[in-house]
C-alpha cells in the first residue's frame, strides 16, 4: 500500500488509492505521476463504488463497479483481491460479530457475504425483487438488513437465514438499525422516516417534512444513538445540503 512510512497530511489525509489495471500502473510509472484522469479512463479503470471498515478498524474493504472486492490491511501495509462477484456492487458493510465477513449488495438483486481473509463466498442471499441499495448491521446483535425499493429484509447472520421482511409501502430509499439495534428506521420516497420497534414491530417514531412545493427528495439519513437527532441528505441534484432535525421537530 505504501512504499515508505505514511505521513498524515495537513487535512488529515493518510492515503489515496486508485483502482487502476496493471497496465495503467506500468504506464503511469513510465510517464508523469500521478496519471491524468483521461489516461486512467482510457486504460479501463473501474471506480470504487463503496468502502467499509471492520469494527476494529484494522481492515477496510472496497468494491468496484465491476464487482471486484479488495481488502486492505493498513497495519500490515498489505492489500489483496478477495474475489470477483461477477456483478456490479452498490453498498457493503462488515459484520460486527464475524469481523472478517463483508456483506455486499449487488445489481443482480442478490446480496453476497464474503470472508475477506479466507476469500471464501460464505453465502448468496436472495429475496429482493428490486436492486438492494443499502445494508446495515445490528449493534449489538446478529441481525443484518438489506433494503431495496420494494422491501426491507432482515437476515440472521449466524446462518444467513431470512428473519423478517418489511414491505415497502411508498418505496424505500434507505434503512438501518438504530437505538442500539432495538429499532429499524426506514426512509421512504415520500420523504418520511419511520422507526419501528424490532421485537413487536410497533411504530415508535414518525418523521415527516413540512409540505413543499417541490419535495426535497431524501436519499440517505443517519440517526443518533438516542434517536433525538436525524441528519438527512437530499438528492445529489441539490448539492451540499444536509437537513438536521432534533426531537423537538419529530
Amino acid at each position: 500500500m505504501w512504499s515508505h512510512r505514511p505521513q498524515v497530511g495537513p487535512l488529515g489525509l493518510l492515503g489515496s488509492f486508485r483502482n487502476l489495471p496493471l497496465r495503467a500502473f506500468k504506464n503511469a510509472h513510465a510517464g508523469p505521476y500521478p496519471p491524468s484522469s483521461s489516461t486512467s479512463n482510457a486504460t479501463g479503470n473501474a471506480r470504487f463504488r463503496c468502502v467499509a471498515f471492520s469494527v476494529g478498524g484494522d481492515i477496510f474493504a472496497a468494491v468496484d463497479e465491476k464487482g471486484r472486492v479488495f481488502a486492505f490491511f493498513p497495519l500490515r501495509n498489505r492489500y489483496s483481491l478477495v474475489c470477483h462477484l461477477g456483478t456490479p456492487a452498490l453498498e457493503c458493510a462488515f459484520s460486527p460479530q464475524q469481523r472478517t465477513e463483508l456483506l455486499v449488495t449487488c445489481e443482480d438483486m442478490t446480496v453476497r457475504c464474503v470472508n475477506v481473509v479466507t476469500k471464501a463466498l460464505v453465502s448468496t442471499l436472495r429475496g429482493h425483487r428490486q436492486v438492494p441499495t443499502c445494508v446495515s448491521f445490528q449493534q449489538p446483535g446478529q441481525l443484518a438488513l438489506t433494503a431495496s425499493a420494494d422491501a426491507v429484509i432482515m437476515w440472521d447472520s449466524a446462518n444467513w437465514s431470512r428473519f423478517r421482511t418489511l414491505n415497502a409501502g411508498p418505496g424505500v430509499e434507505a434503512a438501518q438499525f438504530v437505538g442500539n439495534g432495538e429499532l429499524v428506521a426506514v426512509c421512504f420516497r415520500d420523504d418520511s422516516i419511520l422507526m419501528w420497534e424490532l421485537s413487536t414491530l410497533a411504530l415508535q417514531y414518525r418523521f415527516t417534512l413540512p409540505a413543499y412545493e417541490h419535495p426535497p427528495g431524501l436519499k440517505r439519513f443517519c440517526v443518533s444513538d438516542n434517536c433525538h437527532v436525524i441528519v438527512a441528505r437530499l438528492d445529489w441534484a441539490v448539492p451540499n445540503i444536509l437537513l438536521v432535525y432534533t426531537s423537538g421537530h419529530m
